[in-house]
């Protein structure tokens, strides 16, 4: 059982570095397309929803793997 919560506890943090990662891979390869999240009104707004969405599914990810015994 230890090792399906420590698989699930390192997806977890897969899953939640991942679109840093992106965004990150997305400015070195192009950053004028990338600042238009940003720069721009509805960039901003999408970057935010993405913020939001991001920590409920991480808390959602860590409520499924916490199990207690």
């Amino acid at each position: 059982m230890a090792a399906l919560t420590a698989e699930g506890r390192y997806s977890a943090v897969v899953l939640t570095l991942m679109p840093f990662v992106m965004f990150g891979a997305l400015l070195l390869v192009s950053p004028d397309y990338a600042l238009q999240l940003l720069t721009n009104g509805i960039g901003r707004f999408m970057f935010v929803l993405g913020g939001i969405l991001l920590a409920m599914g991480t808390f959602w990810i860590n409520r499924v793997v916490n199990v207690e015994v």
